[in-house]
């Protein structure tokens, strides 16, 4: 017995061990099986061994990419339609019988998203009057303008810009009623900037934009125009029995420098509101200090939700386009010069606010 005592206490030891081996591994595997092991995507350890962005962070990423090259479409426009109409009949403090028609639509479209601002915008007005003394209707106003303008995002207010620039007129015009021959008509003349610069827009409000290399180009299409020299373009040259030379040019070209500077505020007080548009161009080649201006605005006072009232002021001066000044007052034309060309309209009428 004292023999067989230490062998069965080696036995139950080492049974005791095995069971206690096997609880402790059986336990640890139970734990295993509650534990929630996370799926393993296999594209987030590449082959490179790099560790990729959480997922959270791809689809951020992905987020701002798609911000990047998609915008927002945005249209301001305003329509005015203005009409008068007067009537005599033996009236003792005399007058003439007419009626007036004038509409003006000024429209904006622009995209923009956070690197790109692209503005489209158009200026038309047309003006017709019908008086008792004269023959048919004769035109009052005429304008055609569009501007494009594209940048790119050079900082929060700041833009890389491409500007083209386009203004003529629809209609022919002529210098005194009943005259026959037009001096200006559709495309005689058309002025047409393409300026590469910069553009600042510090609020929806003002908008500056420089042009350090701009080209300007007027053009006279009306060879009768063009061989008088009309706008600023090479003249015909005749021999001294009159016979023509050769014809005028009907495009002109300019190297220089550009300012567009625009600011709308549609309420500066309570029914008032401006538009304003000063450009101005400098030929680097050619007399750089006799500066081209173009400045027009347009003052609206709302006078309940449809009526309002708008003042158009308009003043160019051109240092290429010369005009017949008579100096004595016997109405013959004694010199060609450049003038301040002024141009003022009023009217009363429907207004049709077509912003979005």
């Amino acid at each position: 017995m004292r023999k067989l005592l230490p062998v069965s206490i080696l036995v139950l030891g080492f049974l005791g061990f095995t069971q206690t081996g096997s609880s402790k591994s059986y336990g640890f595997l139970h734990n295993l099986d509650s534990l929630e092991i996370p799926a393993v995507d296999s594209t987030v350890v590449p082959a490179t061994g790099e560790l990729t962005p959480p997922t959270d962070s791809i689809v951020k990423q992905k987020k701002r990419r798609n911000r990047d090259t998609t915008g927002i479409w945005s249209f301001q426009g305003t329509s005015t339609v203005n009409t008068n109409q007067n009537s005599f009949s033996y009236w003792a403090g005399g007058g003439q019988s007419s009626v007036s028609v004038a509409t003006v639509l000024n429209a904006v479209l622009t995209f923009t998203n956070e690197t790109t601002n692209w503005q489209n915008q158009i200026d038309m007005s047309y003006g017709l009057m019908n008086q008792e003394s004269v023959p048919g209707w004769n035109k009052t106003d005429d304008a055609l303008a569009i501007s494009s303008k594209y940048g790119k995002r050079a900082s929060k207010t700041l833009f890389y810009s491409l500007l083209f620039n386009p203004a003529t007129q629809f209609q022919p015009g002529y210098e005194m009623i009943g005259d026959s021959l037009p001096i200006s008509k559709m495309l005689a003349p058309l002025y047409a900037e393409t300026s590469l610069g910069f553009n600042y827009v510090p609020n929806t409000k003002l908008d500056v934009f420089l042009g350090l290399g701009t080209l300007k180009s007027t053009v006279v299409n009306d060879q009768r125009l063009a061989d008088q020299g009309a706008y600023g373009v090479q003249a015909a040259v005749y021999d001294d029995l009159g016979q023509l030379l050769t014809p005028g040019k009907k495009v002109r070209s300019e190297f220089g420098g550009y300012m567009l500077i625009q600011y709308r505020n549609p309420r500066i007080i309570k029914n008032l509101g401006i538009q304003s548009r000063l450009e101005l161009f400098s030929n680097y080649l050619n007399n750089p200090g006799n500066i081209d201006i173009d400045f027009s605005n347009v003052i609206s006072i709302q006078l309940n939700e449809y009526i309002a009232a708008n003042i158009n002021i308009h003043m160019k001066y051109d240092d290429d386009t010369k005009m017949g000044i008579d100096v004595d007052g016997d109405g013959q034309v004694d010199k060609y010069a450049a003038k301040m060309q002024f141009k003022e309209v009023l009217g009363v009428g429907l207004n049709i606010n077509l912003s979005q």
